[in-house]
């Protein structure tokens, strides 16, 4: 900034200053380092949904940085390994789940293991629908974060995990792509996002999701996507339970997936 250079900040969220429970104290002091330097020196702020311009607004008026007039929205694309909206072959997905006659059904969550992501309200929504539904799995993508030492008990410790709760880290677009073309229905229960890409993804592949009402998840939805309150757990299962005991309704979630126009990277 002294040498005369204007710089434009790329901003994903601001949830280490909103929720610090959530995160690592190093790491979220680190963060608002970062975001004070950007609010004093920065000329433009892109914001990737209106819940996280919104909320920038709100943490630069509570310490006293003026950024009004210097944001914009910057929507992500949600294409990668090459396609967007296209559902693979069961071959093509390999181990993924494959949903022939007699094959599971794979209830998805793709996102890395921490606290807000709230992987526990999907495993309770698995725990209570299992017996009823015996073709049914769990599939966990995502690396492990930080704070989650009981989760992450909970996930290897599960009398299911191998089985029918399986944990995959570390896998290429390719492998995920095949992940969500594999799947029955995607879960995304996140206390709080900044965007929502894995609702996105979801959509854009033509599979239906349920998704929390938490931060900007309710714009990823896009209006195609069921919402439940992250705390309403009862919801959420008479939610996954609808898709799989009423095919109509599944069938017609898939629809309204397949008519949705993905955002594309080059158009970002």
């Amino acid at each position: 900034a002294a040498a005369g250079v204007r710089t434009v900040a790329v901003v994903a969220d601001v949830m280490p200053e909103l929720f610090p429970q959530w995160f690592d104290p190093g790491a979220r002091a680190k963060f608002l380092g970062w975001l004070d330097a950007h609010l004093r020196h920065s000329a433009h702020f892109a914001c990737i949904s209106a819940c996280t311009e919104r909320d920038l607004l709100a943490h630069a008026a509570r310490v006293g940085a003026a950024v009004e007039g210097r944001t914009s929205l910057l929507q992500l694309g949600a294409d990668f390994a090459g396609s967007v909206g296209s559902r693979g072959s069961v071959e093509s997905a390999g181990s993924a789940g494959s949903r022939e006659p007699g094959g599971w059904r794979d209830l998805l969550v793709v996102s890395t293991i921490e606290p807000r992501k709230h992987q526990d309200l999907a495993i309770d929504v698995y725990d209570r629908l299992r017996d009823s539904h015996p073709d049914l799995r769990l599939r966990l993508v995502g690396k492990e974060g930080w704070l989650v030492d009981d989760l992450v008990t909970r996930i290897t410790g599960h009398r299911d995990a191998g089985t029918r709760v399986l944990w995959e880290q570390d896998l290429d677009d390719a492998a995920l792509a095949a992940r969500y073309d594999a799947a029955f229905l995607s879960l995304v229960p996140s206390r709080y996002e900044g965007y929502g890409a894995p609702v996105v993804e979801s959509l854009a592949r033509g599979l239906p999701a349920v998704v929390s009402t938490g931060g900007a998840l309710p714009e990823a939805a896009s209006g195609v996507a069921q919402l439940v309150d992250p705390d309403d757990v009862d919801g959420w299962v008479e939610a996954v339970a609808r898709h799989l005991d009423d095919p109509a309704h599944h069938e017609a979630a898939q629809a309204r997936a397949a008519k949705w126009t993905p955002p594309r990277w080059a158009d970002t």
